[in-house]
């Protein structure tokens, strides 16, 4: 018993203090700078686009944030945000349930542009998978507490030739449609094939009216 406890005890403390130095590794200015190279190009194997990615900052063993996220298309923006957070249990990730217990979106802007020849920008974005295997998911991913904060989404298509300034006021202007101020709560979870969303609370404002739920 007493060579059990004494080894259990060398594990826990080798445990800890490979935990303090990973703590310590992930402080540096060279790990967040050599982080968010590898994401960058990470990304660049699957969408056409570019990815940029701002300052990383954060322990990464309970959280991390990111001041800002872009997303472009030929040059032109297609999506963007302000900081982005996370919080997480960063060893429910070796258990196969990402946890991630709060997720914070500031200021996201999403633009859809649809070009003459009738393509959409987020159509061009994400690359073909070339995995063709039907091995499902089995895992879960369980986001509780997600907030989208002062958000906007632009939609342009250039393809709509129609006049649209007999338009009644309460009907959709998809040639140049624009909401702000979207402020979302969400939850969901994903286990294995079940996806489930669950809205809290939802407000957004267009030019000409705004709506709360």
């Amino acid at each position: 018993m007493k060579r059990f406890l004494t080894i259990a005890g060398v594990t826990l403390v080798s445990f800890v203090v490979l935990v303090l130095l990973l703590a310590g590794l992930t402080q540096t200015a060279f790990f967040k700078d050599r982080l968010r190279s590898i994401l960058v190009n990470a990304a660049a194997d699957q969408i056409n686009g570019t990815l940029v990615l701002g300052t990383i900052d954060g322990d990464f063993l309970s959280g991390v944030t990111v001041d800002s996220v872009a997303v472009y298309d030929r040059g032109e923006l297609v999506a963007r945000t302000g900081k982005l957070s996370l919080e997480y249990d960063v060893f429910s990730f070796f258990r196969g349930a990402y946890h991630i217990s709060h997720i914070v979106v500031e200021s996201p802007d999403i633009r859809f542009r649809r070009s003459l020849d009738g393509s959409w920008n987020v159509g061009r974005i994400l690359r073909p998978s070339g995995d063709t295997s039907s091995t499902p998911f089995t895992g879960a991913v369980l986001l509780p507490d997600v907030e989208i904060r002062n958000g906007s989404v632009l939609l342009i298509d250039s393809t709509c030739l129609a006049d649209y300034d007999s338009v009644a006021p309460l009907q959709v202007r998809y040639r140049d449609f624009f909401v702000r101020d979207i402020n979302l709560a969400l939850g969901a979870s994903i286990r294995g094939s079940d996806l489930r969303l669950k809205v809290k609370q939802a407000s957004l404002a267009s030019p000409d009216r705004k709506s709360v739920v």
